[in-house]
């Protein structure tokens, strides 16, 4: 009989190992999944999902996951080439080109970061709040951007997407919603509020630059958000 009892306890702790084991392994599968999808708390709060998937449904890449690469890196973007329009209504086909920009990632400490950009026209805006995703070299960030365009003042939420290479970003993308702007009540120099476009970088790479200066400027060409044929001189 004892020895019997003791065959019987040996037996459920060996299935207890297993079962143990199993639900490990599992549970290690689910954290790769998870991680690879995640979306940090904070990064929805500047942006819904919503938007994201309308985002995503008209081309724009999102790299989801927790474990973006480093950036901090100053971009050029050019040819900067709209992908997609904000309604019928938009004045711009696809693939009107506008000013160049010039991106500056800077003080990344993780997921979080600053980001400032302008063109070569006369736009150029701040990062009021800065969330990254991604996984490898792979990179979406997510930004409250406050700024002016020719003359008027606008805030966004706006998507940056890409990969990190030796050389530059490649398959870079902008994505953003106009959320607010003070001034235009027409809308004759800038789109409409609460509407969004796409943009892309047309030759596929967005070399890092040594400065986030311009060397010269062309100010008869128009920027990201303007619905006139060049931007306010």
């Amino acid at each position: 009989m004892v020895k019997l009892k003791n065959t019987h306890v040996l037996l459920i702790l060996v299935l207890s190992l297993i079962s143990f084991v199993s639900f490990t392994s599992c549970s290690k599968d689910g954290d790769s999944e998870t991680d690879k999808d995640y979306l940090d708390p904070e990064i929805t709060k500047i942006i819904s999902n919503d938007l994201l998937l309308d985002l995503e449904k008209r081309g724009m890449k999102i790299n989801r996951g927790n474990n973006p690469p480093m950036l901090n890196k100053i971009f050029l973007v050019t040819p900067m080439k709209l992908t997609s329009r904000f309604g019928e209504n938009d004045p711009y086909e696809m693939g009107r080109v506008v000013s160049d920009y010039l991106f500056n990632v800077y003080d990344q400490q993780g997921n979080k970061a600053k980001m400032d950009f302008k063109s070569s026209g006369a736009d150029s805006a701040k990062g009021l709040a800065t969330f990254l995703s991604g996984t490898d070299n792979k990179f979406t960030l997510y930004a409250e951007l406050s700024g002016t365009s020719s003359g008027v003042d606008y805030k966004t939420v706006s998507v940056v997407t890409g990969e990190i290479s030796n050389d530059g970003i490649v398959d870079f993308q902008y994505g953003f919603v106009l959320t607010d702007k003070f001034g235009d009540d027409g809308d004759n120099i800038m789109m409409p509020k609460n509407t969004s476009r796409i943009y892309k970088d047309d030759d596929h790479i967005s070399p890092f630059q040594p400065q986030f200066e311009f060397k010269s400027m062309n100010y008869n060409k128009v920027n990201l958000l303007d619905v006139g044929q060049i931007g306010l001189r």
